[in-house]
């Protein structure tokens, strides 16, 4: 009986990938400038982005799920501000 219901619901109030797809493509933009190409590298399977810090370019990884972090000299060297300390390890120690 669950299972009816669940189906009926299904049929009755959800949209085919089709019609998702021709709402999302009859949109018109009017701003042009949202966004910024960074350059990348793809090393390993990583993409390392540049990062300038102060006068300085230093590579890291873009992971979405990672947290930022500065290591402390670079946060000394340029004078910056602590928001939190968070011990992190690392292969590299």
């Amino acid at each position: 009986m669950l299972s009816i219901a669940f189906l009926l619901f299904f049929e009755s109030y959800c949209q085919l990938a089709i019609e998702q797809l021709s709402i999302i493509n009859s949109v018109t933009l009017k701003a042009t400038d949202f966004y910024e190409e960074i350059p990348f590298q793809n090393k390993f399977g990583h993409f390392i982005i540049p990062v300038k810090i102060g006068d300085k370019t230093y590579d890291y990884i873009f992971d979405t799920g990672g947290y930022n972090t500065l290591i402390s000299e670079i946060m000394k060297k340029n004078k910056l501000s602590s928001l939190m300390e968070v011990n992190v390890g690392s292969s590299n120690q």
